[in-house]
């Protein structure tokens, strides 16, 4: 069953802010000769199901192996995100920074990360701070795992512990973005789900299409965690 609290208790009103609408943007990205690409008009990415049908079709046809692996592709979008100069991000270019991070320049790992603690209880950070802090005791946890061997369990994906006793659940950036959209913003229709909690009185299990054209930065770091915690 999804776990959804933290994301659920930092939820608010702000998810329908309006910004007004971006110039057309091409979204492409290629693996060893396989492109997957979108022609996608950042002025109708305006709901949870246009962020969500977005991550899920950044390889189609089922293709997920990337060659990059999250630990790397985290580093990649940290540096495309940090600069952002505003409070306010808009989903089009949320959507930009996660299909470059698997093309971008991966910065060095800092051994100054390892100090960061997991604020998976709630965080005292708030803002861009917050998402910082989330996305880089990610990358910490998954380099500590990488040198423990912990990423070499085939029944990972069923939920493991990291060495600082972090859970995660999702370990390629494909499952961690997708999770990360579903977990923190719905938009998925019942059949692309594998575990749904059952409507009542036999109502859709899809997920409400809500408006969401932008985020916050404490929305942002609320959907790394779903990446990494939404089973």
């Amino acid at each position: 069953m999804a776990k959804l609290s933290r994301a659920a208790e930092r939820a608010q009103s702000d998810w329908s802010v309006s910004l007004a609408a971006i110039a057309r943007t091409r979204l492409s990205l290629s693996f060893g000769g396989h492109t997957a690409s979108q022609a996608f008009p950042r002025s109708v990415m305006q709901t949870n199901r246009d962020l969500y049908t977005f991550v899920r079709d950044l390889f189609p046809d089922g293709l997920r192996t990337p060659t990059r692996n999250l630990e790397e592709y985290l580093r990649a979008l940290w540096a495309l995100a940090q600069n952002w100069p505003d409070d306010i991000i808009p989903t089009g270019k949320l959507a930009e920074w996660f299909r470059d991070a698997f093309t971008a320049e991966v910065p060095p790992f800092d051994d100054a990360w390892r100090s960061i603690q997991s604020d998976d209880e709630g965080s005292d950070y708030i803002g861009r701070t917050a998402w910082e802090q989330c996305i880089l005791f990610q990358i910490a946890d998954l380099r500590r795992m990488a040198e423990a061997g912990t990423l070499e369990n085939e029944y990972r994906y069923f939920g493991i512990d990291s060495p600082t006793g972090f859970r995660w659940y999702n370990f390629d950036p494909c499952s961690y973005l997708e999770c990360g959209v579903r977990g923190s913003l719905g938009g998925y229709t019942e059949d692309e789900v594998i575990v749904l909690i059952p409507p009542e009185d036999g109502a859709s299990a899809d997920s409400p299409v809500a408006p969401v054209d932008c985020l916050t930065w404490d929305q942002f770091a609320d959907l790394l965690w779903c990446g990494a915690v939404y089973e």
